[in-house]
């Protein structure tokens, strides 16, 4: 190793040590995380992480619904409305996109209503 590299290496430890004392300082002046947060969260049985699931999912129907407008002729003006059309057979019921189907892990055959259900 060459003397510029010992040099720089040496430098972004003593800068990871500053960082690490500030982020430190910060934490102990918010109390953050504090013990108290943390028991909170293990006493709830991982909340947070059915949060994010739930997000998730609201997120690939987002998804789903922008493929389907993006390839369709016709604007549909809400999410809503395309779905009680398809209810009273003025939209056809078309097959689910791909992304719909490997995400929910949908038969071959999905079609939208099969994604607004899973």
């Amino acid at each position: 190793m060459s003397t510029s590299e010992s040099c720089s290496s040496g430098k972004r430890k003593a800068y990871g040590e500053v960082t690490t004392k500030r982020l430190c300082k910060s934490f102990q002046e918010n109390n953050y995380p504090d013990c108290d947060a943390k028991e909170k969260f293990e006493q709830s049985g991982g909340s947070i992480k059915a949060l994010l699931e739930e997000a998730e999912n609201e997120r690939m129907h987002l998804i789903t619904m922008v493929e389907l407008v993006r390839h369709n002729e016709e604007a549909i003006h809400s999410y809503t409305l395309y779905l009680n059309n398809i209810d009273r057979g003025e939209i056809e019921n078309i097959p689910a996109p791909v992304i719909a189907i490997d995400y929910w892990r949908l038969p071959k055959d999905a079609t939208l209503k099969d994604v607004d259900e899973a």
